[in-house]
């Protein structure tokens, strides 16, 4: 069965480096996707490029460019799919690089992992 699990980056500062680590739940056994989203606001740029190491860093990193908010409720957020075993003590690990474009500071960045049990 597919459930998710959320981590919310606060990013404060533009043209800043935020890390972050988040614990995802023991009962998952897999993580199939992850869901990229921003509050960020801007009317053509890209917001932020963030950095995903799963599995204590064992895993292959995510690397991907968020962009900014967008209000047109027919665009559609995709998933970006994957199939990683996922080590049940294991910590996510990753960074925030803002590029300086936002209109206003702060905003979130959130993950949505999708995970099986």
């Amino acid at each position: 069965m597919i459930f998710f699990h959320l981590t919310a980056i606060t990013i404060t500062t533009s043209g800043g480096l935020t890390n972050f680590s988040d614990k995802l739940p023991g009962k998952a056994r897999r993580i199939v996707g992850i869901i990229l989203t921003s509050s960020a606001v801007h009317a053509t740029k890209a917001i932020c490029q963030i950095g995903i190491s799963m599995n204590g860093g064992k895993e292959y990193p995510v690397n991907q460019i968020i962009s900014s908010h967008n209000n047109d409720p027919v665009k559609k957020t995709y998933p970006l799919r994957f199939d990683i075993k996922h080590d049940r003590n294991s910590i996510t690990t990753g960074y925030v690089e803002d590029f300086g474009q936002a209109t206003s500071y702060p905003y979130v960045v959130k993950i949505n992992f999708m995970l099986e049990d």
